[in-house]
């Protein structure tokens, strides 16, 4: 029954995962240096939208950032953002960031 139960668990948290993802509408490889990025190239990241770009790169001009943890000033970025955007940042040399698929809601638009 325990094995049951932990399992049911698991699958919850599974479920919750994916759902976070499909909510952020973008699927990704490779990283992004935050502290070169555009406007338009920080939107390719997991939950950054045109406001919370802007936000960046003005957090970005008084200092270059070291840390995802920096960006948690940006009103808005919570833990489970920094969490999603850790693999697909960095903070020193080229992007590589490809946007590998987009949801409906964003290739309808264009």
């Amino acid at each position: 029954m325990h094995h049951l139960m932990k399992n049911f668990v698991l699958m919850l948290f599974v479920l919750a995962s994916l759902s976070t993802l499909a909510f952020a509408g973008k699927q990704v490889s490779g990283k992004l240096n935050i502290n070169t990025a555009t406007e338009k190239e920080l939107t390719q990241l997991p939950f950054i939208g045109e406001k919370k770009a802007k936000a960046i790169i003005e957090l970005r001009k008084q200092k270059p950032l070291q840390s995802l943890e920096e960006i948690e000033k940006v009103r808005g970025v919570s833990k489970k953002i920094i969490t999603a955007l850790e693999p697909h940042v960095k903070f020193s040399g080229d992007s590589d960031l490809k946007v590998v698929s987009k949801s409906k809601e964003q290739t309808s638009r264009k």
